[in-house]
């Protein structure tokens, strides 16, 4: 049954419809497919890998325009610096949208968890001048100095 739900999804990845993605989403559900043909491999775990490996798709497809999800997605998963960019390029391809105020706040608290104190700091001050009165604003005074 793994086995087929891997192959399956594998050739579901070929679909016209997924023509935007990435050789690197492609990859990243290629591998995470990869030990579904293992026999202790339980029907649980299949589900799970199925349902990761949307996400991946879904999501690496909107990568390159800078979406929010995007950004959220790559925080989720602790890659901070992924994060950071998909937040920033949000921002400044959507600076009117209603996100982009958590975009920027965002941008922070992901610089912080990649241990980029510099540019933590610049992002801060970047929030405090556009967003003076911020809802966040006294967190990311504390994180600015």
């Amino acid at each position: 049954m793994a086995k087929a739900v891997g192959q399956n999804v594998e050739r579901n990845l070929r679909l016209p419809w997924h023509v935007g993605v990435t050789p690197a989403a492609r990859t990243a559900a290629a591998l995470a497919v990869e030990h579904l043909d293992h026999p202790a491999t339980r029907p649980v775990e299949v589900r799970a890998r199925v349902f990761e490996v949307r996400e991946i798709v879904a999501c690496e497809g909107v990568h390159e325009r800078g979406d929010f999800r995007a950004a959220m997605v790559a925080l989720d998963h602790d890659d901070n610096r992924a994060a950071a960019a998909h937040f920033a390029d949000f921002g400044a391809k959507h600076p009117r949208d209603a996100r982009a105020e958590d975009a920027a706040y965002l941008r922070v608290i992901a610089l912080q968890r990649a241990g980029d104190v510099y540019n933590m700091k610049q992002a801060a001050r970047e929030y405090l001048r556009r967003y003076p009165t911020g809802f966040r604003r006294a967190e990311v005074e504390t994180l600015s100095r």
